[in-house]
């Protein structure tokens, strides 16, 4: 007679409950850029707003739903406690380059994720690393939509 045991193996997941870094990510990027796009209050100069205007944050919302999806469907729900800080730190400096295009929202969302990840092992250097490179980029966002 013979036994046989299974064991199952799960993959550790980043954090349970990664939702609500991807909601509140896409939330802020979302609310960022209606700011930027509608009203731009450090903005010296006087804008006329179209149908034009709404279109275009339309596409700039779908830009943050690919990217909400890309960076927590793929990146932090497939990160475990192992590889999270270097996922943390690559997020960070996307985050970072990402400010270029600040106008798609897509900084706050590579900086949310960065968050998420770095949040595995708070202490480690590269998760601090990622964690300051992620509140500038926030600043820098929150700077970039009320300049217009």
């Amino acid at each position: 007679m013979s036994t046989s045991t299974t064991t199952s193996t799960t993959r550790p997941t980043v954090l349970q409950n990664w939702q609500p870094f991807a909601a509140i990510s896409s939330g802020l990027a979302a609310v960022l850029t209606a700011i930027g796009t509608f009203w731009s209050p450090l903005a010296d100069y006087e804008a006329t707003r179209s149908i034009n205007d709404f279109y275009s944050w339309l596409i700039v919302l779908a830009m943050i739903a690919v990217g909400v999806a890309v960076v927590f469907g793929v990146v932090v729900r497939r990160a475990t406690s192992a590889n999270a800080a270097k996922r943390a730190v690559v997020l960070s400096v996307l985050a970072v380059l990402s400010v270029v295009v600040f106008w798609t929202g897509l900084p706050l969302v590579f900086a949310g994720g960065a968050v998420c990840c770095a949040l595995v092992e708070p202490r480690r250097m590269p998760s601090r690393i990622a964690l300051a490179l992620a509140a500038l980029v926030a600043a820098a966002a929150v700077w970039a939509a009320l300049a217009g």
